[in-house]
């Protein structure tokens, strides 16, 4: 009786040992975490589970998307013809372009360079069509605070309704990594791009109307398409802490494709201004939404890091713009008609009682487990299993706290551990 009832207290005081250490351990945590030092990490680990994903999963390209690119040898091009260039694509190349694209049929079709400026009197029907083609799209960029030597930003052309224009700007982490979707914003007052909506957004919307899908804002402010909830992030949003969230932002769930660039079918525009594609792909492309873009390594600084680039080849680190805007068009597209799941995160309560909880399992197996060996067995299993737990979620698109949840577990056994080696020698003594 005398051993059972010494056992018996012992083990109240284990418990309250494991309780204390791991209320400690988790504060301590959440605390450096709210405080932003995590940050560098947890995006880290979510650029890994994007590209294990992508490995395990291979989805199809997105087929509602045509990709028109302008590279060097398109540039070329249009040298080779006299054509009088403006930027990388020439208004004599742009009005023959657009008429080649009315065999296709496209729905909607957005120019994914700044056209800043009127048209070239030599071309009033391309003057015209930019102002009563309701299919097209134009960008400009918004005024920044930095000085990059467009802080007043890039115009529109002129005379184009203000519903068909766009801004082309992204949001991007450290290193120029896009992992957000900038949905919305206001402009600065002395901006010369004064519109809020985001090209891609705008092409989303134009294309979903003709599907009987249209936008709402909801009593709390989030962005609604048919039935489909489009989370906005904020300043402290799963792995992100203390982040810029201004204007409307959502987390960007890549396609898991071989490479971002494969998201659409592309056509270089030297091939369609030659007319070199066969008859019957000119058929499919019927009804798509066509993005013109750059994917020349030149006269852009339109180039942009994605969660894949730190496992990619030394020339795939870095993706044009045209296709991260061709994924953030695809993500909205395939949530509202193919029900593909938006990345989500949890309350900020839920993810305390996720990561407390591996804090308890880190102090019961440190007191359950007292040989070396079987600890670190239990260990190893511990962190397999968060780790498959956190990447499992992550796959059907939740992005749930791994990071934090190593550490309190770690730390958590190693308190816990300590005592009780304290407690034991101090017995002895």
């Amino acid at each position: 009786m005398i051993w059972q009832s010494h056992r018996k207290m012992l083990t109240t005081k284990s418990v309250l040992v494991i309780l204390l250490a791991s209320l400690l351990i988790t504060s301590l945590v959440m605390g450096v975490r709210y405080g932003g030092y995590l940050q560098t990490s947890e995006l880290q680990a979510f650029d890994h589970f994007m590209q294990l994903r992508s490995h395990l999963v291979t989805e199809k390209p997105d087929e509602r998307i045509l990709i028109i690119t302008i590279d060097e040898a398109d540039i070329q091009y249009q040298l080779n013809k006299g054509m009088q260039m403006r930027w990388s694509l020439s208004d004599q190349a742009l009005a023959l372009l657009l008429d080649k694209l009315n065999k296709y049929q496209p729905r909607t079709i957005g120019l994914d360079i700044y056209r800043d400026g009127i048209v070239d009197p030599k071309y009033p029907k391309l003057a015209t069509r930019f102002q009563n083609d309701s299919r097209l799209f134009f960008v400009c960029k918004v005024a920044t605070t930095d000085d990059d030597g467009n802080s007043d930003g890039i115009p529109p052309p002129s005379k184009v309704l203000r519903e068909r224009l766009s801004f082309s700007d992204f949001v991007a982490d450290d290193e120029n990594i896009a992992r957000r979707q900038l949905l919305q914003l206001t402009p600065l007052p002395t901006s010369l791009c004064s519109t809020e909506y985001a090209f891609n957004l705008q092409l989303a919307l134009h294309y979903l109307e003709k599907e009987g899908k249209t936008s709402s804002v909801t009593k709390s402010g989030d962005l609604q398409i048919g039935d489909i909830l489009f989370q906005q992030l904020n300043e402290h949003t799963s792995g992100y802490q203390k982040v810029d969230a201004s204007g409307y932002q959502i987390l960007l769930n890549y396609r898991s494709l071989d490479l971002v660039e494969k998201i659409a079918d592309q056509i270089s525009l030297r091939d369609v201004l030659d007319e070199k594609i066969p008859l019957e792909s000119v058929k499919s492309l019927k009804d798509r939404i066509v993005i013109i873009g750059l994917s020349a390594p030149t006269n852009t600084n339109d180039y942009w890091k994605t969660p894949f680039s730190s496992n990619a080849k030394p020339k795939q680190k870095q993706t044009p713009g045209v296709f991260v805007q061709a994924q953030m068009l695809s993500q909205i597209l395939s949530a509202v008609l193919d029900s593909r799941p938006l990345l989500w995160w949890w309350s900020g309560w839920v993810e305390v009682l996720w990561i407390w909880g591996w804090s308890l399992v880190g102090g019961i197996t440190a007191w359950y487990f007292s040989k070396p060996l079987h600890l670190g067995l239990a260990v190893i299993v511990t962190l397999l299993t968060v780790f498959g737990l956190c990447f499992g979620i992550f796959a059907i698109g939740g992005w749930v706290p791994f990071i934090p949840s190593v550490l309190v577990l770690l730390a958590t056994q190693v308190m816990v551990i300590s005592w009780f080696r304290r407690s034991h020698i101090h017995k002895r003594k």
